[in-house]
Order: structure tokens, then C-alpha cells, then sequence
């Protein structure tokens, strides 16, 4: 089911026998995953004299190319009659898929919680930490700061430890902000954590190292998670795991 959002506007032309009405309303077909589809929805004309009219419209469209439908609707009244208003009940407007054997063709893939990839451990894919990495020592420097705009970092410590990460995972996380961005408008990624300096990890985790990354998209929706991980995959991030309803976790090698 998509979103639609319907208006209406009226505009008057004739004769001087009798008056054509142009009633066109205005579709806005939203949150469409899928190429077609259809809308129907309930028109109320209200005439002057306080009788009314009810217009059962349906129609179909190609989301790719028109996300906003016009459609134009013509009532002739007589020259003493008019036409106070035409409104769209916005409980009656309905947008429905239609081809279902198409739109499940066009369904993106997405990861299944618990799946990861490639299908191996963690430390097979990209390799077990050599030492836990500290601020201040030789090792740190090697750690860059990500400052993308277009991610959010959680930031929990207030030491900016989650935006310090090696060269590789600020490249591949950088490419994935720019795929969160087209997939869904309006939202960024979000990095929940990456370098860890506080020990919170399981003993000899990749994000002592600076490797690893936990992520989600900025509006914190599960439902986006599995898609999410499909994009962490297709940015070219060596090992991506679902790991759990909160977070996608990945890492990458050195």
C-alpha cells in the first residue's frame, strides 16, 4: 500500500446557456517501492442550493514517471446553478499495487536478521586485531576523524570516539552514507559506534581497532535495518552482519 495525498481545485467556462465546471484533482502518490499501481478515492460536489453530488474516480499510474496524477473531471450545470465546493474525503482515497508477480520482481534484497556476509566468522573476513588501540599512542595516529555531514554519530561518550575510525572504514562508510541518502530521502546513516576506548566490546572485538562499525539509518526504523544491510554489502564493506534488531554491525579489513 502507498501513501497518497489528493487536493482539488475548480475553475468555471461556458456559455450563456450553461456552465462547464473543470474539477481537477490533484494526486500525490508517495512511498511508492514499485513501477505501477492504481488510486481510487470519493469526490463530494456541493452545489449552491446545498444538494450534492458524489464522483467515484479510479485511476492508474506509472510511479516511475508520475508521482503526481492529474486527473480533470467536467460537470455542466445551468447558468443560475453553481458550485460551492468540491472536497476529497481523505479516509476514501486508496492507493493499491497491482502486478504482483512484477512488483515482487522489483522487491530490492535485503539481509535477514542474523544473516551475515560473507558466511564466515568475523576474524576469517577481515582478520583478528593485533592489540587494542589507545588514545595518545603511536597506534591512534593511524585513526582518522569522519566528519561527513551526511552521517550522524551517536557520540554517547562525548569524546568524538565514535567518529575515529581507519582510512578504509571512514572510505566505505563515507560510500554508504551516499546510498542510505538515495535509498531513503531525508534520512542519513547513523554510526552508533566505531573505535571503542572503553572496553565495552567483547575481548579482541574488530571496534578496538578502529575496523568496525555499528550502524542504522538516522530515523532509528527496524524495518530499514535489513535493507540497510544489503547497502552496506553493495558499498564494498568486507563483512556484514545482522546482528541484532537494533544495529548492522560491519567491518572491514586492514
Amino acid at each position: 500500500m502507498s501513501e497518497c495525498k489528493a487536493s482539488v481545485k475548480m475553475d468555471s467556462f461556458g456559455t450563456n446557456d450553461n456552465v462547464n465546471w473543470e474539477i481537477i484533482f490533484k494526486v500525490s502518490v508517495t512511498h511508492v517501492k514499485y513501477s505501477t499501481g492504481s488510486f481510487e478515492f470519493d469526490v463530494m460536489i456541493v452545489r449552491d442550493d446545498g444538494t450534492t453530488q458524489k464522483l467515484r474516480r479510479r485511476e492508474d499510474w506509472l510511479a516511475n514517471n508520475q508521482p503526481n496524477v492529474e486527473v480533470k473531471h467536467y460537470i455542466q450545470l445551468n447558468r443560475d446553478e453553481s458550485i460551492e465546493e468540491a472536497k476529497i474525503d481523505e479516509k476514501t482515497i486508496k492507493c493499491t499495487s497491482r502486478e504482483l508477480e512484477e512488483l515482487e520482481k522489483l522487491k530490492k534484497p535485503e539481509l535477514k536478521l542474523g544473516e551475515k556476509v560473507p558466511n564466515i566468522s568475523e576474524v576469517k573476513a577481515v582478520g583478528a586485531i593485533k592489540s587494542k588501540i589507545e588514545r595518545g599512542t603511536p597506534e591512534f595516529k593511524s585513526l582518522v576523524k569522519n566528519n561527513n555531514h551526511d552521517i550522524v554519530f551517536k557520540d554517547e561518550e562525548g569524546t568524538g570516539a565514535d567518529r575515529m575510525m581507519t582510512v578504509k572504514l571512514k572510505n566505505k562508510l563515507n560510500i554508504l552514507a551516499k546510498k542510505v541518502k538515495a535509498e531513503f530521502p531525508g534520512k542519513k546513516l547513523r554510526v552508533t559506534e566505531a573505535w571503542d576506548e572503553n572496553n565495552e566490546h567483547r575481548p579482541k572485538s574488530i571496534h578496538y581497532e578502529g575496523r568496525a562499525a555499528d550502524i542504522t539509518v538516522s530515523d532509528k526504523d527496524k524495518k530499514k535495518l535489513g535493507r540497510l544491510g544489503q547497502l552496506a554489502m553493495d558499498a564494498g564493506i568486507d563483512w556484514v552482519y545482522y546482528e541484532d534488531s537494533s544495529h548492522i554491525h560491519v567491518s572491514v579489513k586492514k
